[in-house]
């Protein structure tokens, strides 16, 4: 399994591949295709969105979990 935003960034690139080979199908193919490459596409852009705002700000405020340092981040600061 690939870690890190180099590997978000790659599923992400797979996504639009799925994505534009299915515009070359027919029918319910077609659709399942250009779902399942958009939801790829979404999925990795997100996490590697959230990745980034991780490590700019030391995970999200509050008592939160954060999946990629598999903490609670602290309480923000008053």
């Amino acid at each position: 399994m690939m870690h890190g935003l180099s590997g978000l960034l790659l599923s992400a690139a797979a996504g639009y591949w799925v994505f534009t080979h299915a515009a070359k199908e027919k029918g319910r193919v077609r659709t399942l295709g250009q779902l399942l490459g958009l939801l790829i596409i979404g999925v990795s852009v997100g996490m590697a969105g959230f990745k980034i705002y991780c490590k700019v700000t030391g995970c999200p405020p509050g008592k939160v979990f954060c999946p990629f340092t598999g903490k609670t981040a602290p309480p923000a600061p008053r």
